[in-house]
C-alpha cells in the first residue's frame, strides 16, 4: 500500500512516499524530499511530490492513500498543503485523511509514555494552541474534539492534577510561566524534539481509515481566524 504524506504547516515542504505492509503492520519511507524555503511553497510542493513519486517508481494512479496536516500552524502553508491534497484526491479518486497537528505530535510518544500529555504550540501574540491527550496501553485519546486557543497566562488553568508531560513548541514558555506561578503544578517538559514526523502522519491516517472513518474531517482546522485585512474603501467620509 503506497501512501503520499506531506506537511506544509511549518514554513517548509516535507513530502514522503510511505509503503505500508498491512500483513506485518510495517511502515517504510521509500522516498522523501524536504524544502525549507517557504517563499514559493505553492510552486515547490507539486515538484516535491512528483520527485518523490519518481524516486519510488510510481505515479499518482499508483497511490492508495493521501494524507496531510490540517493545522493549526502557518496559515498560508496549511492552505497550500490542504488545497494540493484535495486536488490530488479529486484527480486520483484516492482516499484522503487530513489530521490535527497536535494529535500527530502526541502520537510520537505513544510507545514510551503512559498518562496525560499536554501539547502546547506557540501561537504568537502571547497565546497558545493547546490540547490534552492521554496514552493508555498504546492508545491515544483526547477529551477535546480539537485544539483551543488560550492566553499564555491562562496555561495553569488547563493542567490536570495528574502528572502531565508537556510537549510542543510552546512547552518552554509554558514551563517558565508555571514555575513563576504561586500554585504548585505537577508537570514534566519533554526533552524530545517536537516536529511533525511523516511516518506518524501515515500511521494515524491508516488508523483513522481502518478504525474510525466516521471521524475523518477533511477541512482546515481554523483555531484562530486568519488575519486577512479588508481592502480599503477609496471613498472616505
Amino acid at each position: 500500500m503506497k501512501i503520499l504524506a506531506f506537511d506544509t504547516s511549518n514554513n517548509n515542504n516535507e513530502v514522503a512516499i510511505i509503503d505500508f505492509d498491512a500483513q506485518h503492520n510495517n511502515f517504510k519511507i521509500i522516498s522523501c524530499n524536504r524544502i525549507d524555503d517557504n517563499s514559493s511553497q505553492a510552486e515547490t510542493l507539486i515538484l516535491s511530490i512528483e520527485k518523490c513519486l519518481k524516486l519510488a517508481n510510481i505515479w499518482y494512479q499508483d497511490l492508495d492513500l493521501i494524507t496531510t496536516t490540517k493545522g493549526p500552524g502557518n496559515f498560508t502553508g496549511i492552505r497550500i498543503g490542504f488545497t494540493t491534497a484535495k486536488i490530488v484526491h479529486i484527480a486520483t479518486k484516492k482516499p484522503l485523511v487530513t489530521l490535527n497537528n497536535l494529535e500527530i505530535l502526541a502520537y510520537d510518544h505513544i510507545s514510551h509514555h503512559q498518562g496525560k500529555i499536554l501539547v502546547i504550540l506557540d501561537a504568537r501574540l502571547e497565546e497558545f494552541f493547546i490540547q490534552e491527550f492521554e496514552i493508555n496501553n498504546n492508545i491515544l485519546t483526547s477529551n477535546y474534539d480539537s485544539p483551543i486557543l488560550i492566553n499564555n497566562k491562562d496555561i495553569e488553568n488547563y493542567l490536570t492534577d495528574d502528572d502531565c508531560l508537556m510537549i510542543g513548541s510552546g512547552k518552554e514558555i509554558a514551563a517558565d510561566i508555571l514555575q513563576k506561578s504561586k500554585i504548585e503544578h505537577k508537570f514534566k517538559v519533554s526533552a524530545q524534539e517536537d516536529d511533525i514526523k511523516l511516518l506518524n502522519l501515515a500511521k494515524l491516517a491508516i488508523k483513522y481509515q481502518n478504525e474510525a472513518p466516521q471521524n475523518i474531517k477533511n477541512e482546515i482546522l481554523y483555531v484562530r481566524k486568519p488575519n486577512i485585512s479588508k481592502p480599503k474603501n477609496k471613498l472616505t467620509n
